[in-house]
């Protein structure tokens, strides 16, 4: 067999892969959990979802998370999972300064976030600033209607932000997938991030990581607050089940904007940092069922290693048979 079939049918596995991890993503019609409400440091209002915290009783998290899926809850106090967006996921962090919004779901007028948000008790009008994690539109479709509305900063990596600001082209925005019903716009990006910047904003401190190979513009955001570090990871981790991984842009053609050895060298910066105490990945709904985001050392390393083996062995392939040859012919046209 050829190198090029070889990496074809890597590259075909890997599309495969991403569009079970999509399907499993799309939201169940499950009963509307009910809400409680506790009352955390600040004197804000932090709700907890009863049925998902009977779940966290039998993980035994030793920080007390809630484990995470598809649905909408309080993760851990003051930091909520926005869910119901279907594919992805956002996230509310409740700081002293107001909200701060981790990427903003697919639709562009942001009418689920909305309304999820206020199952919470939070009020999304309080939205102070929005960290886009990379360009996809299921992260970014509704910043700039939430920035238009609240006044909010919107922040995004250096090399994705020129097509966020210019809405185009399409395959930046949805890869391979048609969204019936979507199409990309222009998002205002007020801030460009480069990676190793620091966020304060209030008692809340985020450091920047800029993840690259995903999309070119990919970042990480650790948050740290009361010492716990908290991973939002956006698609470089993009679930918490047996595929957690984003790399299959990796195997698509240039054009695509993932890139293995970029990847590559982003997953080695993870492997070097100590264990975040939380992980919150871009798509939670494709994990099997709800997962604790609390990994222990051992899960964080192994699901490193494997995929900095897999990045290894594709960035060799394209060394061998060059990444772009599918440029001639894309998988829509296929």
């Amino acid at each position: 067999m050829t190198a090029r079939r070889k990496t074809w049918l890597a590259a075909l596995l890997a599309v495969t892969t991403a569009l079970c991890v999509l399907i499993a993503a799309v939201p169940r019609n499950r009963p509307e959990p009910r809400a409680s409400v506790s009352t955390a440091s600040h004197d804000q209002p932090v709700l907890s979802n009863t049925s998902q915290a009977k779940r966290a009783d039998e993980w035994t998290d030793p920080l007390g998370a809630t484990p995470i899926d598809g649905l909408t809850v309080t993760v851990f106090p003051r930091i909520h999972l926005i869910g119901r967006l279907g594919p992805s996921a956002a996230y509310a962090i409740e700081t002293s300064a107001g909200i701060v919004l981790v990427d903003s779901g697919l639709e562009d007028d942001a009418r689920m976030l909305k309304a999820e948000m206020a199952r919470l008790n939070l009020d999304w009008k309080q939205i102070r600033a929005i960290l886009l994690t990379h360009v996809h539109g299921d992260h970014c479709g509704g910043a700039e209607t939430l920035r238009a509305a609240t006044g909010a900063a919107v922040y995004a990596g250096r090399e994705d932000a020129p097509i966020l600001k210019a809405g185009a082209p399409h395959e930046a925005f949805f890869s391979i997938y048609e969204m019936p019903g979507h199409a990309p716009h222009p998002t205002t990006v007020d801030i460009e991030l480069g990676g190793d910047e620091r966020l304060d904003f209030g008692e809340v401190q985020i450091e920047v990581l800029g993840t690259p190979g995903h999309t070119p513009g990919s970042i990480c955001y650790l948050m740290v607050r009361d010492s716990v570090r908290v991973l939002f990871s956006g698609d470089v981790i993009q679930n918490l089940g047996e595929k957690p991984l984003g790399t299959y842009t990796a195997y698509l053609a240039p054009r695509f904007r993932g890139d293995a050895e970029t990847y590559l060298a982003t997953l080695q910066k993870l492997r070097n940092l100590p264990v975040p105490d939380l992980v919150l990945p871009g798509h939670p709904g494709a994990n099997r069922g709800p997962t604790s985001p609390n990994l222990s050392s051992e899960e964080w390393h192994e699901m490193l290693d494997r995929g900095i083996r897999e990045m290894q062995e594709l960035a060799e392939r394209h060394a061998l048979d060059r990444a772009g040859f599918l440029d001639e012919q894309t998988w829509r046209e296929k």
